[in-house]
C-alpha cells in the first residue's frame, strides 16, 4: 500500500471513534465516509480458505478513495490471513461498521432497558 494511502486510512481509523467522521452504510458489507471533497469506501467479501469446511473464513477487504466527481483515485485490497494490509483494512471496516450502524447507541439503549434505567 502506498504510504499516503496508509496514512489517510490510519487517520480515518483514529478519528472515527471520536465521532469526527460519520460513516454511511451502503449494504451490510459496504460503508462510505466523506473526507473533504472526497470519500473513503470500505467493503468486505466473505470467503473460505481452501481445504476443510471448518477452516477459518478468509475475508477480502477493498478500500477505495474517490474524488469529488466520484472517480476512484486509488485503492487497495487485502485478504486476512495473507501477508499485506489485511489487519489495517479489517480495522477500518469494523470502525466504519460501528459508526454507520451506531453500535454504541444501540448497545447502550439495550443495556439501559435491561438495567431498568431507560427513559419512559
Amino acid at each position: 500500500m502506498e504510504p499516503k494511502l496508509q496514512e489517510l486510512l490510519q487517520a480515518v481509523i483514529a478519528k472515527t471513534p471520536k465521532g469526527e467522521l460519520k460513516w454511511r452504510s451502503h449494504s451490510d458489507e459496504s460503508f462510505r465516509v466523506a473526507v473533504g471533497s472526497g470519500h473513503v469506501h470500505i467493503s468486505r467479501s466473505p470467503g473460505r480458505t481452501e481445504g476443510e469446511s471448518d477452516a477459518p473464513v478468509a475475508r477480502t477487504y477493498l478500500a477505495q478513495v474517490t474524488d469529488a466527481q466520484r472517480r476512484v483515485v486509488t485503492e487497495t485490497q487485502a485478504t486476512t490471513g495473507h501477508e499485506g494490509d489485511g489487519a489495517l483494512l479489517a480495522e477500518l471496516f469494523e470502525v466504519a461498521r460501528k459508526s454507520a450502524l451506531k453500535t454504541e447507541s444501540v448497545l447502550n439503549e439495550m443495556l439501559d432497558v435491561l438495567r431498568g434505567t431507560a427513559a419512559p
